[in-house]
């Protein structure tokens, strides 16, 4: 068995990794669930306001979570099933990250449909330019280097 950067070199060692990243669709459709959980009980329970500024609160606090860089110490020990330590790396380093930049576009539809707008009746286009924005700036990430 060999070291590479302090790590173990083992084959069953990575095939374990290689399964626990199957469960990363579990972990944000988990967040995804939360997310639309928060905006309809924010939506339901507040006024347009106090969501507004609620959310505001909540797009400042990831800044405490800057730079995501996992202390070299959340390395899960080799024996060690790495599930659970992935699972809590995700959501130290991701999750709230994810859940409030997520809960951005519904809450903003929400917003949105409740204004006089003429197109407030059906406001899913905003869906199309999210997803057109996300598309655009993933095809930046290879220039970033």
């Amino acid at each position: 068995m060999s070291t590479i950067d302090g790590c173990q070199d083992d084959s069953a060692f990575i095939r374990r990794i290689s399964i626990s990243m199957e469960h990363l669709p579990i972990f944000f459709q988990a967040i995804l669930l939360l997310v639309y959980g928060y905006s309809h009980i924010t939506t339901s329970w507040f006024r347009v306001r106090k969501q507004a500024i609620l959310h505001t609160i909540f797009l400042l606090l990831p800044i405490a979570f800057l730079p995501i860089t996992p202390a070299k110490n959340w390395i899960p020990p080799h024996d060690a099933n790495p599930i659970p330590w992935l699972l809590f790396l995700l959501i130290f380093c991701v999750g709230f990250p994810f859940f409030v930049v997520a809960t951005s576009a519904p809450l903003v539809q929400k917003w949105f449909a409740q204004t006089g707008h003429p197109a407030s009746s059906d406001p899913y286009f905003l869906y199309t330019a999210s997803n057109l924005g996300s598309m655009l700036g993933s095809s930046q990430l290879p220039h970033l280097n």
